[in-house]
Parts: structure tokens; sequence; C-alpha cells
């Protein structure tokens, strides 16, 4: 609604000055010599009187149209953007819907994210906390280890099991899609939009540009008095919008960087791996008698705290008992409601921000859009050949509408600095929260503990590239629409019948082989229908596989 606001509002602006326009020129064409009303008859010229004598006042009364090729050139950039405006609100209405519940992101850097990740925090084997490479290297005072829990051999209490104890062989193989489907958001929905609407802007002002230039005669010799200053006018927007094209895409590869991220967080989580804190993990190779607890990577909107995960290491199965509670004090409470109920602001500011800098950047291409129409209208009427009756008017309603343009540029500009901050932060508490370390963020105590993270330089996160998202959308939608094309959600995505939702991911843990799928393997445990218990299993492949596999090729 604010942008149909700034849109209608500067279209306004630009007809009430062309309107005021043509009635001076309507009043200069009609009136009489000096003192006489206008639309009387002009009075008789006194006997003897040259006409053109220095003491008469006379007026121009002749009127000129516009050449055609400038005629023509207006007219096609005013209805191509009218109908790339049209095309673009209709093929973001299905997909927008859409990406509330269904988001697509690049799997290569998902594989890249839990490669780094893992290599750091997931151990060769359940009795050891070594896990980088070279053992114990740079990762002996983090917060927590990972640990694999999905249920193998039919086992019926879960075991946490480290990287080599995961061996395992696909029953299939599936080729890797390009895209990984996971929940959607209505912070994705404004942001993936957004990112589309700047790339139509782009093209709405390059047309009007061009528009403008042919419109005050610099493609044939034809300038008026007030050309120049429109020119610069016209320029210095250019170079703004420049700038601001720079930064929106910009923050669109900062944000998605962070949701990939956070998901692959989610992914681990799908993938049936937990959390256990690194004193406890070390504490019981050290035969402390007690089993360490070990957290849930996910966890329902409602809940303060991370789930128990109810599992033991697997040389413990059996052994000592599960450890599935958690026993926290009221002030442990009070803290973790704290750092929940701060994830909650930013929550808030970032979705707030997002849909704010959408509606600024939709008003700045109708701002630009309603320049075009207009002066493709324009093109049409008429202009005194002198070009001094009311020049400067133009001038000032292409100033007062690209001056609106500006604004909404800024706007969302400062939206999406706030939107990016938050939303770092959003995934900053999560990895506090996932470390167990919401106690001392509250209490801003020095920590001794490296939290793992992305946002805390303990993992480095593979940035995305919009390069990465050019291979992935035809060649027309990537120049009308722009990278972020691809990341639509299609009807087969949303349905889950797309590629996406099956899929087969390969990572180096270390220099080791690692497969996450969603096929069955020869040791994962499954239903009673045939289906897999845990919704991704992972392998660990020694060696290269020699048998004869049947390669599944995805619809």
């Amino acid at each position: 609604m604010l942008s149909i606001f700034w849109a209608v509002l500067s279209i306004g602006i630009v007809l009430s000055i062309l309107s005021t326009q043509s009635s001076s020129l309507a009043a200069a064409a009609t009136g009489g010599p000096l003192g006489a009303p206008a639309g009387n008859p002009p009075g008789t010229i006194p006997a003897g009187s040259d006409p053109s004598d220095n003491g008469t006042t006379s007026t121009d009364n002749s009127q000129e149209g516009y050449q055609p090729e400038v005629q023509a050139l207006d007219t096609i950039l005013a209805i191509a953007c009218v109908v790339l405006t049209i095309t673009t609100y209709a093929v973001l209405i299905g997909p927008g819907t859409r990406l509330l519940s269904t988001c697509k992101l690049p799997l290569s850097i998902i594989e890249e994210n839990l490669g780094n990740l893992l290599s750091r925090s997931w151990p060769d084997n359940s009795d050891s906390t070594d896990s980088t490479d070279p053992p114990g290297a740079n990762s002996s005072s983090d917060a927590i280890r990972l640990m694999y829990t999905g249920e193998i051999d039919g086992e019926q209490q879960r075991a946490a099991r480290g990287l080599k104890q995961c061996e395992a062989t696909l029953d299939e193989r599936i080729s890797t899609p390009p895209m990984w489907l996971t929940t959607g958001s209505s912070l994705t929905k404004s942001i993936v939009q957004l990112a589309v609407w700047e790339w139509v802007c782009a093209w709405a002002a390059l047309s009007m540009t061009i528009s403008t230039l042919a419109f005050n005669g610099f493609f044939n010799s034809d300038k008026g008095p007030d050309s120049y200053p429109r020119l610069v006018v016209v320029a210095i927007y250019a170079v703004a919008f420049f700038l601001h094209f720079w930064y929106v895409y910009r923050t669109f590869q900062g944000f998605f960087t962070l949701v990939i991220a956070g998901s692959s967080w989610s992914l681990l989580n799908k993938a049936s791996f937990a959390s256990v804190e690194f004193a406890q993990f070390k504490a019981r190779l050290n035969d402390d008698p007690t089993s360490p607890l070990f957290r849930e990577l996910g966890k329902a909107a409602a809940s303060t705290t991370y789930s128990v995960c109810p599992a033991t290491l697997l040389q413990d199965v059996g052994v000592v008992p599960v450890s599935d509670k958690e026993t926290l004090t009221d002030s442990q409470m009070s803290e973790a409601r704290t750092v929940g109920d701060w994830q909650k602001r930013d929550i808030t500011s970032t979705v707030e921000s997002g849909r704010s800098a959408l509606d600024g950047i939709v008003a700045n291409v109708m701002t630009m859009v309603g320049i075009v129409i207009t002066t493709g209208f324009s093109v049409w009427t008429t202009r005194p050949t002198s070009g001094t009756v009311s020049s400067q008017l133009g001038s000032l309603a292409l100033l007062a509408s690209l001056t609106i343009g500006a604004a909404a540029m800024f706007s969302s500009a400062i939206d999406l600095s706030v939107m990016l901050d938050s939303f770092r932060n959003v995934l900053f508490l999560k990895e506090v929260m996932l470390n167990g370390e919401a106690s001392g963020h509250v209490q801003k105590r020095a920590s001794r503990k490296k939290i793992l993270g992305f946002t805390h330089k303990t993992v480095t996160p593979r940035p995305l590239r919009i390069k990465d998202l050019c291979t992935f959308t035809s060649v027309w939608s990537l120049i009308v629409f722009g990278p972020a094309y691809a990341l639509l959600p299609s009807i087969s995505d949303h349905e889950r019948q797309s590629a996406g939702a099956q899929f087969e991911l390969t990572i180096r843990v270390r220099g080791k082989k690692v497969v996450f799928s969603t096929e069955s393997t020869n040791r994962h445990n499954r239903k009673p229908d045939g289906s897999n218990v845990g919704a991704i299993n992972v392998c660990y492949q020694a060696t290269p596989s020699v048998q004869a596999v049947q390669v599944k090729e995805s619809a």
C-alpha cells in the first residue's frame, strides 16, 4: 500500500505541473496585447505605427510537435515499462505466496558449510574428543562437539557415533540437485521479491534515462533551455541508483549467506546430529560414571531451550544409563527466556524492516515508471517554438518526482541495514543457545570457551555469490528478472515433487567422504512400510564404492 501511495503521489505531481504548463501555453496563445484580457481580440494598431516597432509587445504563438523518432522511442519505452511492471506482479503472485512456506537454497554452498562445521566438531570415533586435522588443533576450547545419533542396525536405543562409526552403503544413488528445499518465511519472501524488483528497477532507470534524453533533444540536437539542467538531475539520480543497486545486492548476498549458514544447522538437525558439552564428553572419557547430556540442534518456536536427545555414546550402550533430563535452575531458565525474548525482538525487527524495504523499492520503481509514462504521453503534445513559456515547469516536475524516488531509495537502504544486522543477531543468539552459553551471554561474563558457529568466527561460512544463482535459471529470466528469480519456488517445489525433494550431497570432513542422502542404506533402520526412520541418512564411505548400484536420476 505504501508503494502505491508513493506512485500515485509522484504521478499526481507530474500531471499537476504539466497541466499548469498547458494552462500557461493556452494563455500565451490566446492572450491579447499588454493590458488586454486573455481571450479578447487584439487591439487595433495605431495608424503610422510599425508592427515591428520596439515599443510594441508581440507574442510568438507558433507551436510545433516532437519528431516522429522521439515519439516512437518514448512511446515504446512507456509501453515496455508498463508491460514489465504488470508482468513482474504476475510472476511474483504465485511464487510469492509459496515463499511463505518453501525456500530454495543452493546445495553446493550447504555442502561447504557442513564440511567446515563438521571438520571442526565431529570426532572420528565416540571414544575420542579429537576432531580437527591435525587432531585437537584450535578446537580443544570449543564449547561443544557434534555426534551422529541416527538409528542404525536395528538399535532401540539411540547411540552417539563418530564419523568412522557411520560406515554404510546406499541402496540407490541420487544425482545431487542444484537446490535444497527447506522451510520459507515472510522474511525470505520479502528479500527475494525485493531483489527481483530492484532488478526491474534497473530496467526502469535505464528506460527513464533514455526517455529523458530523447525528450530533451539530446539525440537529435533539438535541445531546449532546460535540457542540461534536466540532464544533470537525471545523471545524479542515475549515480544514486547505481549505488543503491550495488548495496541492495550486497545486502541480498549477505542475508542469504546467513540464511544458508543457519540452514546448515537445520539440515544437521534433520540428519539426527546432536550436540554434547565438550567438558561432559571429556569427563566421561576420563571414567566419569555419568553419561553426557545430548541436545538436539533444533527446537520448537514456543520452547525456551533445546530438547534433550535420549542417547549415549556408542561404547556406553547398555552400560551407562541414558541422561534424558536436564535440570536447570530458575536463574538459568530466566536467562534462557531472556535470550529467547531477544531473538523474538530481532525477528520482529527483521521482518518489519524487510517488508518496509520492499515497499520502498517498489515505490522507486513506480516513480520511474510514472516518469517514463508521462514522457511518453508528452511527446504527442505540442510545444512553443520559442521554448521560453513556462519552460522550467517540466524541470520542476522531473525534480519533484525524482526527489520522491530518492527518498524511497534512502529509506529502503536504511531498512535493509537494520534487517541484515537484526538477522545476523538472530543467528548469533541461536548459536549461543546451541552452545549452552545463554547464562554467560546474559551476564556478560568473559567466556573461556569458544562458541562453535558461523557468526562467532570459529567456522567460516561460504558466501553466496551472484554467479551461484545465474546457473540455475534460464537466460531470459535472468536478463529480465535477475539472479534472485532462481530462488522462486515452483509448484512442483511446493508440492515436494521436484528434484530438491529427494537429494544426496557429498561433503568432505577432514578429507573423508561423507554422504547425506534421503535414500535407504544397508544399516539404517526402516519403518514397517519400508521408509526410513530418519529424514536424512548419513553414511561414511571409507573407500570408493565398486559394487554395481543403480543411479537414480532425479525427476
